[in-house]
């Protein structure tokens, strides 16, 4: 059992004093980082990758992350040009609020496993299958002598629950031929030319079923052979899959992702990142939906039940074709699908028995510019995909370039805010400049309820639905019209189709992000707006988005204004808004720059409190009004240079939104406060208690040795409006 000092890890918001941060300006902190580090609650041997949390009705903590196996082959890192062991994703529980932690469970066991060649080597292209060939032309992997058995090498667990059922989505590059399920469909690979010919085969979907029993403290056992989880391949690896996501509901799990036929795309270098994230998608790619209908959270059904098939959810996919030119350089035999459109990053919300999806999607460019549109779908039972793969309504401006769309979502009652759309918009493609738009359905979810309001028609086959729903020029739906992308014909602009609130943008250099609701997003054209982050509850909405006055200078030059984070809300559904605060205050002088950052709100009420009026556990009841907010710190250097991850930052409100408290390291260094330390911290994850007054946040941490993952328990003191920062509630 790995266990840890309580003094080390539970910190307690108290302070000297009240300072309150209720408007845009540096605020106040106080430096109370206690001497003692974070709890490591890896094994300090292997590295991580990528860890969540989940707090347990019960308030059983579990952890989940990728961790190295040392298989005796390395794999390659599209994100970091390297290889390395792969990964296996592996999950520990406390219950004692991280006291203690459990024996490692390896719930994915595909590292020590391989479906398919590949080559970790940048030292050439493989050969081709010669002229005359029936094969000529395509990728000949079998007869390279480079070529390796793959390992099954797992991606970032995506992981839900709801009530004592967990749900974990993650794709793997093991995918094992069946020929029953999947008939003539077999696992492909891409080879990547501009790496110098490292070939890695498409990824598939996995998921795995847990199930935590408070009774005996322990995961009951699920799997067909006694096993504490019930894992299971979903796709072939005919295409790749990429951005899968799980939702939770009590009604059941829904789960999204996209597959790409010609493989994981790299990035194109303009944007932040490295690429490699699913965000450059090829034409066809489509989104793919599956459900699990679990009864009203039945232990039974949870496990008895059997995941559906997949169905499209996008219909992007309008042909097969054989592969010509580059494509057929770097990829095995066969016929691909192909397409105009791709959809990317999508996003699924469960309310109820109701679904709702979002994405962005490449424009099938018909005479307008190159870029993205923001999508959405609803469908009133999550169980019934009769009418899929749709379209879906655009939401974004479409002579603009939409993209990262976020998902809030509650249950409706009478004229509240059901959904809020945050998503980017701006004039230019990729890393360029842009806003952050928000889009709201009132009194329902339909197109028909947003506001500012969307093109909608009353008749067709879908009844309500948005008039930019099937991408035509007339009100029918027949005739080849039907297949055209070409929405500003379609779209009856002016005061049927109103633009977005540009929830970020202001209209002039330097000015107060969020001042200019109404302008379009080219205003101020210096600008940048990222990293967007919400949460709803009830009539209280949070969203939070991290901000730079002038990227081009911030790029090219690093005495610029860094990005900070600034967090907005309102208390009337979205309808008005307070002012943008700047809760993370970096200067240039600090040389950091924020990123990562997080919105995180109270769950539900806990068995303590099924009568919120006569509560057993009082700390079991929901408070919406607090809500905890973190950001990384990265070191602010030109766009030559690569910056460093340094400290994680995190702070509270307690009125929703209205006022927030400063900003305290929860990291051993604190770099605000010349605190130095040579760990490069980041990813920070966490979950509340549902009172708020209690938080759990697992991070990741990298000092010299390996990739590890680190803990820290939070408290509020609930006799205190606000605080200044953690404090070691021992001094």
């Amino acid at each position: 059992m790995l266990s840890s000092i309580r003094s080390l890890l539970k910190w307690s918001f108290l302070g000297a004093g009240l300072a309150l941060v209720s408007m845009p300006g540096l605020a106040q902190v106080f430096d109370l980082t206690p001497a003692d580090g974070p709890a490591i609650i890896s094994d300090q041997v292997s590295d991580t990758n990528k860890v969540k949390i989940l707090r347990m009705p019960d308030g059983t903590l579990i952890s989940v992350f990728g961790q190295a196996q040392d298989v005796g082959q390395d794999v390659y890192d599209l994100k970091a040009r390297g290889t390395r062991d792969p990964w296996d994703l592996v999950l520990q529980y406390s219950t004692d609020e991280g006291e203690n932690w459990s024996e490692l469970v390896n719930f994915d066991n595909t590292a020590a496993q391989s479906s398919a060649l590949g080559i970790i080597e940048e030292t050439g292209a493989p050969p081709l299958f010669p002229a005359g060939d029936p094969n000529e032309g395509y990728v000949d992997l079998a007869s390279d002598p480079r070529a390796i058995d793959y390992p099954g090498d797992s991606d970032k667990p995506q992981v839900f629950n709801a009530g004592n059922n967990i749900v974990i989505t993650f794709n793997s590059t093991y995918c094992p031929a069946d020929a029953t399920r999947w008939p003539d469909e077999e696992q492909r690979f891409q080879t990547y030319l501009s790496l110098q010919g490292v070939t890695i085969p498409y990824a598939c979907l996995w998921v795995s079923r847990l199930q935590w029993n408070p009774g005996t403290q322990s995961l009951r056992a699920v799997g067909p052979e006694g096993e504490l989880y019930l894992t299971e391949q979903i796709t072939s690896g005919l295409r790749s899959v990429k951005q899968d996501v799980p939702r939770p509901q009590r009604t059941g799990f829904g789960v999204i992702w996209q597959e790409d036929p010609l493989g994981l795309q790299l990035g194109n270098a303009e944007g932040p990142g490295t690429g490699a994230s699913g965000a450059n998608s090829t034409g066809g790619t489509d989104a793919w939906y599956m459900h699990l209908d679990t009864n009203n959270n039945s232990t039974t059904d949870f496990i008895a039940n059997d995941w559906p098939e997949p169905v499209r959810l996008t219909g992007n996919t309008t042909n097969t074709r054989e592969l010509q030119g580059p494509l057929r350089t770097s990829h095995g035999p066969g016929m691909y699908e192909d397409g105009k459109a791709a959809a990317a990053r999508p996003q699924l919300a469960l309310i109820g028995r109701r679904a709702v999806f979002a994405w962005e999607e490449k424009k099938a460019t018909t005479g307008i510019d190159e870029g993205k549109y923001i999508r959405y779908h609803t469908i009133a039972e999550f169980t019934d995909t009769s009418e899929l793969p749709i379209n879906g309504c655009i939401i974004s401006r479409p002579i603009e370039n939409g993209r990262r769309v976020r998902i809030l979502t509650q249950p409706l009652s009478a004229g509240s805010t059901g959904i809020v759309f945050i998503y980017k918009q701006g004039d230019f493609t990729q890393g360029g400049p842009s806003d952050i738009m928000l889009r709201r359905a009132v009194g329902g979810y339909d197109p028909v309820n947003l506001v500012p309001a969307v093109d909608t028609e009353l008749t067709g086959t879908f009844g309500e639905r948005c008039r930019a729903h099937v991408n035509n020029q007339d009100d029918d739906l027949i005739g080849d019209d039907e297949l055209m992308d070409d929405p500003l014909n379609d779209i009856r602009f002016g005061t049927l189709h109103l633009p977005a609130v540009n929830f970020s943008g202001s209209a002039a250099y330097l000015d107060q992000p969020g001042t200019a609701p109404d302008a379009e997003t080219g205003l101020n054209a210096f600008e940048n707006a990222l990293a967007h982050r919400g949460q709803l509850r009830g009539d209280t909405v949070v969203v939070g988005f991290s901000h730079a006055p002038d990227q081009a200078r911030f790029d090219f030059l690093d005495d610029a204004i860094p990005y900070n984070f600034y967090i907005r809300s309102s208390q009337d559904g979205g309808d008005t808004w307070g002012p943008s605060v700047n809760v993370s205050n970096l200067t240039p002088e600090s040389g950091l720059s924020a990123r990562e950052p997080r919105i995180v709100g109270t769950p539900g009420n806990g068995p303590g409190c099924t009568d919120p009026q006569n509560p057993t556990d009082p700390t079991d009841c929901r408070n919406n009004d607090i809500f905890y907010f973190g950001f990384g710190t990265q070191t602010n250097v030109t766009n030559l240079e690569q910056p460093e991850d340094v400290d994680i930052f995190m702070g509270n409100t307690q009125d929703g939104g209205q006022n927030f408290s400063n900003v305290q390291a929860i990291t051993a260094g604190d770099a605000l406060f010349g605190i130095a330390d040579d760990e490069a911290d980041l990813e920070t994850q966490l979950k509340l208690r549902p009172d708020g007054l209690q938080a759990f946040v697992v991070w990741t941490s990298t000092p010299e040795t390996t990739t590890d993952v680190a803990f820290r328990e939070l408290e509020l003191d609930p006799d205190l409006i606000f605080s200044d920062g953690f404090e070691d509630p021992l001094n």
